[in-house]
């Protein structure tokens, strides 16, 4: 039997030619950074949600940032104050039916996927009478979708690739490529 040993040079992210670097990103964006899973911040959406009232079971939480492009509460979305939610829709307390809402025990709304063309939320209020916060909540929905999309444009950038790189000392063949 003979025993083979070979030597690498291995070198940090910041040694790099650009061309390594730009196939260490890729490396990590396919395996290492595959930030998909798990990478969102419930803290922030809760955050959303309690300013105007309401809350949801994160556990619950599906979305999707590409072509489908959706954000959907398994168990719908609850107002824990209605007061507050109400107000922060622009609805006029004065007004019977909008004060009707108030009298309810526990208002939720039914969030549900809209499939096909564009992908676009669908959100159901229940036990609301006749007042109308379906573009409200979408709209509600939307700005949430659109800073997970930052977040995500973010975590994908240059910049955050090359800090979490650097950060975790990976090291790299003078290719860009591992040495494992």
């Amino acid at each position: 039997m003979e025993t083979v040993t070979k030597t690498y040079n291995l070198y940090q992210f910041g040694e790099l030619s650009e061309d390594a670097k730009e196939k260490a990103r890729q490396w990590y964006r396919e395996g290492e950074g595959n930030f998909y899973d798990g990478w969102w911040d419930y803290g922030m959406i809760e955050e959303e949600l309690e300013k105007i009232g309401l809350s949801a079971d994160m556990k619950e939480l599906n979305f999707s940032l590409d072509r489908s492009d959706y954000l959907f509460f398994w168990k719908g979305i609850n107002v824990d104050d209605p007061k507050k939610f109400l107000k922060s829709a622009g609805l006029d307390l004065r007004k019977k039916e909008v004060r009707d809402c108030l009298d309810y025990d526990g208002i939720s709304i039914d969030t549900r996927h809209f499939g096909g063309g564009a992908g676009k939320n669908y959100v159901e209020p229940s036990e609301l009478g006749n007042v109308c916060l379906t573009d409200y909540l979408n709209d509600v929905l939307e700005d949430i979708k659109s800073q997970l999309r930052k977040d995500a444009d973010y975590m994908d950038s240059d910049e955050a690739v090359d800090e979490t790189i650097e950060a975790n000392e990976y090291t790299f063949l003078e290719d860009g490529t591992r040495e494992d």
